[in-house]
């Protein structure tokens, strides 16, 4: 009920004054391709170190199928 009436307080001032905070707008982090690839590297970095590592393929970490299966969905 608290989120309720929160939520009710910040569309109300919203439409009371357009220069409020809009409540509908989604707040949402964009990353990029390369900072996804580049996270899943250096995971993949970390787990060779503790040799912690998942083997797919001798020749493809999980991190690089992943990468490989979004450039195919891009195409």
């Amino acid at each position: 009920m608290e989120d309720t009436a929160e939520w009710s307080r910040l569309i109300e001032a919203w439409e009371r004054d357009g220069n409020q905070p809009n409540p509908f707008a989604a707040n949402v982090q964009k990353i990029s391709e390369n900072a996804v690839r580049l996270e899943m590297a250096e995971e993949d970095a970390a787990q060779l170190r503790e040799n912690l590592t998942t083997t797919i393929h001798k020749d493809v970490s999980p991190s690089q199928l992943i990468a490989q299966g979004l450039e195919l969905e891009d195409h």
